[in-house]
């Protein structure tokens, strides 16, 4: 995502290089050093010059967290529970915080028609308890299995959804990168404030996706709520339910419903969160118009 948002021939003219940059942290087998971190990855700062006395004025400022640098390096990377209790860390050192992005690889609800490469932008979600009896991810909370509406102010779920209209959709797919396993026809942008995120939580087993992925979904069907599904992962619904702050979205499209094993690779992960960059290049310094 990062390479995506800092290079000068992909990101759009004027989006700044970020203030502070904590990215690529070294891994262990390329370093002694920790792989690890208590920090932010990145802070971009969005400014606007008055044109009368030049001076310029902060409209937006995006700071990038990796969920997966704070987590205990000796707990399995993919448990719901170990994320759930780093992100209040997160959450109480950021302050005046207008919007939440959850961003994330995940599945498009489809088993035929390929999305890979694609982005789907919503702000709802649904938490499906995949592993109640998970040793390596004990993760409870009273709103699992519930369908969790927008939290966004009316106003400003229609601004920010109406930023991405076919113009903004057009800019930026026309940068999208196609992905290495099955790709789709056409990578596309896909928003809609009533899409869903179906999250799995305590899976920690990558071979589950085969039947919890259609599980979670069988599982949102139950409660009778109507809106469309816009993508199958295992964090989103973690990050909506750490705090009440305003939240969307963006789902990077990795695989198709149940392909996960066949589809996702260390290359189809990099492409898809690459073309989440561009994405997020072009949206976060669209919201410095939202009053």
């Amino acid at each position: 995502m990062l390479s995506a948002m800092t290079a000068m021939k992909i990101k759009p003219v004027g989006f700044p290089y970020p203030s502070k940059l904590n990215t690529p942290i070294p891994q262990p087998l390329d370093s002694s050093k920790s792989g690890k971190q208590d920090k932010c990855r990145a802070i971009f700062e969005i400014t606007q010059k008055d044109p009368v006395n030049q001076v310029e004025t902060l409209i937006v400022k995006a700071t990038v967290w990796c969920i997966e640098d704070i987590m205990d390096p000796a707990i399995n990377s993919s448990s719901s529970g170990e994320k759930a209790s780093k992100l209040p860390m997160v959450f109480n050192g950021e302050q005046n915080v207008d919007l939440v992005i959850a961003f994330g690889t995940a599945a498009f609800n489809d088993k035929d028609a390929s999305f890979n490469g694609s982005l789907v932008i919503g702000s709802e979600f649904f938490t499906y308890n995949a592993h109640d009896d998970n040793a390596e991810s004990q993760f409870k909370h009273p709103l699992l299995g519930k369908y969790l509406k927008c939290n966004l102010s009316e106003d400003r779920r229609k601004s920010i959804f109406k930023i991405i209209d076919d113009k903004f959709k057009d800019v930026v797919e026309s940068k999208l990168v196609l992905t290495p396993n099955e790709q789709a026809k056409k990578t596309k942008v896909l928003a809609a404030s009533n899409y869903v995120a179906i999250s799995n939580i305590n899976i920690t087993d990558p071979n589950d996706f085969a039947w919890a992925d259609e599980a979670g979904i069988n599982d949102y069907t139950k409660t009778g709520e109507k809106s469309p599904i816009g993508s199958i992962e295992t964090t989103h619904g973690v990050i909506r339910l750490a705090s009440e702050l305003p939240i969307i979205f963006v789902s990077a499209i990795t695989d198709r419903l149940t392909r996960f094993a066949s589809e996702v690779t260390p290359s189809q992960n990099y492409i898809a969160s690459f073309n989440g960059g561009i994405l997020l290049s072009h949206l976060i310094p669209a919201l410095g118009s939202i009053k």
